[in-house]
């Protein structure tokens, strides 16, 4: 009887172990197929961390009346319902929003899904981009790369330039 306890317990033991390589495994598989699939569709030959892109900005303005402008732009900029607003405090002058962009991957549509905050005190505001992360258009994460980030680039630029002329040469006021 006890013979009989022992060779079940051993089998449990055997089979968990058993399960719970094969799911690593598993894990691990899925995880080198996706980054085969990446670097087939967009060559990709490494990943690199993205950068967090911040930039401070000379409003001349009050706090109260960038962090207006700020929201105001937010809403003409990002107008897809997959872009939101997640946090906005006037106090603060603190925006933060999720936005996502299509990019050009080499033939294929990549969409680069980012973080953006807004930060306004008087006369100047700190613009932020983090929490940068790539997916392919059939839903696979892609490791972010150089290349990536070289298509990205003009894309932060443009949103800083487009960012900075809104909020310098506009007013609130009527």
């Amino acid at each position: 009887m006890k013979k009989m306890a022992l060779v079940l317990v051993s089998a449990a033991l055997a089979s968990a172990f058993l399960l719970g390589s094969c799911a690593s495994y598993m894990a691990w598989n899925a995880r080198r197929v996706t980054e085969a699939r990446a670097k087939e569709k967009i060559g990709m030959p490494y990943y690199v961390e993205p950068a967090n892109i911040q930039e401070t900005i000379d409003t001349g303005k009050l706090s109260s009346e960038a962090f207006d402008l700020s929201m105001l732009w937010m809403n003409k900029r990002f107008v897809s319902a997959r872009n939101v607003i997640q946090y906005s405090n006037r106090e603060a002058g603190m925006i933060t929003g999720k936005a996502v962009e299509e990019v050009d991957g080499g033939g294929d549509i990549i969409e680069i899904w980012y973080t953006i905050t807004i930060e306004t005190k008087d006369n100047r505001a700190r613009f932020s981009v983090q929490n940068i992360n790539a997916v392919a258009k059939d839903g696979v994460k892609l490791n972010y790369t150089n290349k990536m980030q070289d298509q990205f680039s003009p894309l932060i630029r443009f949103l800083v330039k487009d960012f900075t002329s809104f909020v310098t040469s506009r007013s609130t006021a009527w």
